[in-house]
């Protein structure tokens, strides 16, 4: 299968938005685009050493700033991070695209996050303690994330992919196979 535009994968930390982007894009003849892996290349700086730095304003600032680029490049497979659904000019950016939805339930989530702090620094930042209580923190912060992202999310999705209980390779090709259906209905391109 080969496309003619870009696709953008959101949802939360967790749900496998770039190992996924990898497997569609080496299907569709796409190059694959990881946003946080973008922002890092761009400052010179981890995403866990930006948020440190700059604050969560100035890394969404950087994440803003390759998601317009990476858009307005050749298409492209995009895995963006969690929470870029949480700027106003992202979702802007998103909109007449096609972008799919990785979901997952919380304890999923839980169970693939759980000892990931030093990468992901919006989930640690409110856990400390015991490992048995980071995991409920973790939850509990992961249930905030839920709450307040999934309107962002519905907002700008055109599809969503439950991963719950899927392999890579079903949720691709659940990916492939919306992409393909919003290719033959013209698409909101």
């Amino acid at each position: 299968m080969s496309l003619d535009a870009s696709v953008v994968l959101v949802g939360l930390s967790g749900t496998g938005k770039s190992t996924v982007a990898e497997w569609v894009a080496s299907r569709a003849g796409l190059p694959a685009r990881d946003l946080d892996s973008l922002v890092e290349d761009d400052a010179g700086a981890s995403v866990a050493r930006l948020f440190a730095d700059r604050g969560e304003a100035g890394f969404r600032r950087l994440e803003l700033e390759a998601l317009r680029r990476v858009l307005a490049g050749p298409p492209a497979v995009i895995a963006t991070g969690g929470g870029v659904v949480t700027t106003p000019g992202a979702r802007d950016l998103l909109s007449g695209r096609t972008v799919l939805w990785l979901r997952a339930r919380t304890d999923t989530l839980v169970e693939r996050l759980a000892g990931d702090g030093a990468t992901r620094p919006l989930l640690w930042s409110t856990s400390a303690g015991s490992d048995a209580s980071a995991g409920s923190d973790l939850a509990e912060r992961l249930e905030a994330m839920v709450t307040e992202r999934t309107p962002l999310y519905a907002e700008v999705a055109t599809d969503v992919v439950d991963v719950d209980g899927l392999t890579v390779d079903q949720v691709g090709d659940r990916v492939l196979e919306l992409v393909a259906a919003d290719a033959s209905a013209g698409g909101r391109r």
